[in-house]
């Protein structure tokens, strides 16, 4: 039997014949079943027992007494079953498990390795993966990977969201050693903070000495392989300004991230090439750009932070978004106006270090490996040259 209360929320016998209100607290899913409408997505039956312990209590099944079926044509939904199916009790999906119970039980992040929380974390991370995984084997379940960014993955430096994450040196096949040495060697805040993201290692217990074999599937989900930009976003520093056409100058604050020198070779490099359609005082708002972690710090790398930092970027630099290279400056008052320059990586630290960079690039023997640097190097050549 099934009851409702007076906000219609399901009160259903499950299968472990308790009484289970779905809500924020317990979700309630129909029995899955073989050759459904959405057989593509639907587990089997054996998924029931594949539920971790630590999620158990989180997750409910319609008792099998309710006839969702016709009796005598298994192929057509009873009145009840149309009924429930609204927004009552859900179909046992891969993308319903994951929003309902995977994402909606995650902790807020990031939390220690060894926090009370983590063995939840760790039942999320890997049925959450074994559920993708079982689809994108069959070739289905691509739209189940953007979801798989939010949940919790063990890192150095505790529980992360996954869309923060990249491998470190115990992953193969990945830059996770070059990440690893520069964020070392560099040894800003930027780069220790960057160093707490890097994956734990595969045959670590958290990944249930298994991890290796979601590898492609960490990757297609958002896991960084080689190194992570930072986010400078507009309220975390002084980015608006009054500004003219005749008088454009940067504020004077330096952002985080960003060496003084830089920022102020930078604002000039700005106030020349600027163009705006308006000549009178306005407000202006630099808007999100991204930054390389230690890059402030340029100057004072040794040769083996250099050479690290030289490897890593060029891994790296195909995989960034075309939005690193460029900042937009938007103006905050009457009508809107906007101009667009290199960012501040793009203009300043790359280009000085490049022909420095380049032979190092030579000297190494680098270029035998010509289908992994050749992509990286153009993309530099055309930008910086």
């Amino acid at each position: 039997m099934f009851l409702l209360d007076q906000k219609y929320s399901i009160k259903g016998l499950s299968t472990d014949n308790a009484l289970h209100a779905s809500g924020e607290d317990c979700s309630v899913f129909f029995i899955p079943r073989q050759g459904g409408v959405d057989d593509e997505e639907v587990l089997n039956e054996g998924a029931l027992h594949e539920i971790p312990s630590g999620l158990k209590d989180y997750v409910a099944f319609l008792h099998e007494d309710i006839q969702v079926y016709d009796e005598k044509d298994a192929r057509l939904q009873t009145p009840i079953r149309k009924f429930l199916d609204t927004k009552l009790v859900q179909r046992f999906r891969v993308e319903d498990i994951l929003t309902s119970v995977l994402i909606r039980r995650t902790p807020n992040l990031p939390i220690p390795l060894k926090s009370v929380e983590s063995s939840l974390c760790r039942d999320i991370l890997l049925w959450g993966l074994s559920l993708v995984s079982s689809l994108v084997d069959r070739g289905k379940g691509g739209k189940t990977l953007r979801l798989l960014k939010s949940i919790p993955v063990p890192c150095r430096g505790g529980w992360y969201e996954l869309r923060d994450s990249s491998f470190d040196p115990g992953w193969r096949t990945t830059l996770g050693k070059y990440t690893a040495e520069y964020l070392r060697g560099a040894g800003t805040a930027g780069c220790k903070e960057a160093s707490k993201r890097l994956l734990v290692q595969p045959h670590d217990e958290l990944w249930g000495r298994t991890g290796e074999k979601f590898q492609q599937l960490l990757v297609e989900a958002g896991v960084f392989d080689g190194l992570r930009l930072i986010i400078i976003e507009p309220k975390s520093w002084q980015s608006r300004f009054p500004a003219s056409l005749d008088s454009f100058n940067l504020p004077d604050s330096t952002p985080v991230g960003i060496s003084d020198d830089l920022w102020n070779g930078y604002k000039s490099y700005v106030s020349r090439s600027v163009k705006l359609a308006y000549s009178g005082y306005f407000t202006y708002e630099v808007q999100a750009f991204n930054i390389i972690p230690g890059l402030e710090e340029y100057a004072i790398f040794d040769e083996t932070t250099r050479l690290s930092f030289m490897r890593i970027i060029l891994g790296s630099i195909a995989k960034w978004d075309e939005s690193w290279s460029k900042i937009t400056i938007k103006k905050v008052e009457g009508y809107s106006d906007y101009t667009t320059h290199n960012s501040p990586v793009a203009y300043s630290t790359i280009r000085k270090s490049y022909m420095l960079l380049f032979s190092s690039i030579c000297d190494l023997g680098l270029f035998r490996n010509i289908q992994i640097f050749a992509l990286p190097i153009l993309s530099l050549m055309q930008l910086l040259v």
